[in-house]
């Protein structure tokens, strides 16, 4: 069995710091640089070109109707697990699963002797597999349909190629956290090798939407997430260690929540008393068990432990974001092109460093 190659991690604070990777038609990358960040082109000519020369701010001979330049994309959901746990570039398309190689130590000293036997220490080797997940889809354009856009100010080769990398993107965030069924693909939400939720707290106030929250009912629950790391860690954290605390959607008012003696809102608390970074994930409401859920976790947990892995806390494990698998001649002309990505979910390296809440609920 081979080693797969890892070709690059993009880590979730950089991914914050620089956007997810995109490409552009201006943008001047070579084709061979293109591979470390999980883009594959082997059978186009070019996927920064297109064949549609689009003119911009074409402005229709009908009268009275003028047109402003560019043209207008409707938004679409962020790529919320690239933020949370980056993105690692992993093996090559045709792997079946992506496998980290594990081993527990085990040994129990004795007192000493003169005439007994020595008691030997050992370890045992496991393997945490994951199953890789291919999402195909393709686009085709008309001669006539690229002629009729071009002459209303479009690329529909380009705009097509961006609606499947934007689909393909999708499906790939949703198995980042929810995995796929009926595989040993696993997501950040249901990764077998979690720690249990703790509890929600009952009562006026413990909600976290609910109005009767405070200040104090915040940091109480912080706290408690905050030991329960540092517990499943050995003691091996302190305040210094770089945190992620990722909140679902609708909820960044809490953050505002303040001490009633200082004004010092719940953010600044945390912020001046632990080395956090925020995330906002739509994906975290109605979570688990129809509930909205908060996580916490050690983002590079591997530098208090002793293994050759990286460093990481948890990986997304994507051998390719998008490879073009056929390009050519469409019906009657024109063009056809059909890509893939492929993708092991998540691999939670050491769940140790982990701790989630339910924050909703009645």
């Amino acid at each position: 069995m081979r080693n797969s190659k890892v070709y690059s991690h993009i880590s979730a604070r950089d991914v914050v710091k620089n956007g997810s990777f995109k490409l552009n038609p201006k943008d001047n990358i070579a084709l061979d640089s293109l591979k470390q960040f999980g883009v594959d082109i082997v059978a186009m000519d070019s996927l920064l070109g297109g064949g549609s020369g689009g003119v911009p701010g074409y402005v229709s001979g009908e009268p009275l109707i003028a047109r402003l330049n560019g043209i207008l994309t409707a938004i679409t959901p962020k790529r919320s697990i690239d933020e949370l746990v980056g993105v690692s570039t992993v093996g090559s398309w045709g792997d079946e699963e992506v496998q980290v190689q594990m081993e527990e130590l085990a040994g129990e000293p004795v007192l000493y002797g003169d005439n007994t036997q020595i008691p030997l220490a050992d370890f045992r080797t496991t393997q945490a597999r994951r199953e890789m997940v291919d999402f195909e889809l393709g686009f085709q354009i008309g001669i006539k349909e690229d002629y009729r856009l071009n002459k209303d100010g479009y690329n529909g080769t380009e705009s097509k190629r961006r609606a499947v990398t934007n689909a393909l993107d999708v499906a790939r965030n949703q198995v980042g956290f929810t995995g796929f069924a009926n595989r040993k693909t696993y997501g950040l939400l249901n990764d077998p090798s979690l720690p249990s939720v703790l509890a929600k707290s009952t009562g006026s106030g413990k909600v976290w939407l609910d109005g009767a929250t405070t200040f104090d009912n915040l940091v109480t629950d912080f706290i408690l997430m905050y030991n329960a790391i540092e517990t499943q860690s050995g003691a091996n954290i302190s305040t210094d260690t770089k945190l992620c605390f990722a909140i679902p959607s609708g909820y960044a008012g809490v953050l505002t929540k303040a001490q009633a003696q200082t004004g010092k809102t719940f953010k600044e608390w945390v912020t001046e008393n632990y080395n956090v970074r925020f995330a906002v994930i739509p994906e975290f409401r109605n979570a688990i068990g129809n509930e909205d859920v908060v996580y916490l976790f050690v983002e590079e947990a591997g530098i208090y432990d002793e293994s050759t892995v990286e460093n990481s806390t948890v990986i997304q494990a994507v051998q390719e974001r998008y490879k073009v698998i056929y390009s050519g001649e469409g019906d009657k002309g024109g063009y056809k092109e059909d890509a893939i990505n492929s993708t092991a979910g998540v691999l939670i390296l050491r769940p140790w460093a982990f701790a989630r809440k339910i924050v909703s609920g009645s």
